[in-house]
């Protein structure tokens, strides 16, 4: 994300504020039933990808970071993006050129 921002030419302090947006952010997942009042949460853990949902900044700096989705998936392959949603359809009627077709570039690793 960081390094698409200064692609796009966001650099010096607003490149340093957003870095400081980005980081140190935890979450845990709570769970809790009706039936038993019940709540259970797992542990803390720290955030390493994504962008924050619900905030101002989150809408944009997730554009900015699938801007190039379809530049970078092989020519065998056509994203469809909604929203925040993506899917990625492969076809091919072998099998066995499917499976080499379907196997995206290191970019998602």
């Amino acid at each position: 994300m960081l390094s698409k921002l200064e692609f796009y030419g966001i650099v010096d302090n607003v490149h340093a504020l957003i870095i400081s947006y980005l980081s140190d952010r935890y979450k845990r997942v709570l769970i809790s039933t009706k039936i038993s009042y019940l709540h259970t949460s797992s542990d803390w853990g720290g955030i390493k990808n994504g962008v924050p949902q619900g905030s101002i900044l989150g809408p944009l700096l997730f554009l900015l970071y699938i801007n190039d989705l379809p530049k970078v998936i092989n020519n065998k392959s056509k994203p469809i993006i909604f929203a925040k949603d993506t899917s990625i359809i492969i076809s091919n009627l072998k099998s066995i050129n499917f499976k080499k077709d379907s196997t995206l570039g290191k970019e998602f690793d």
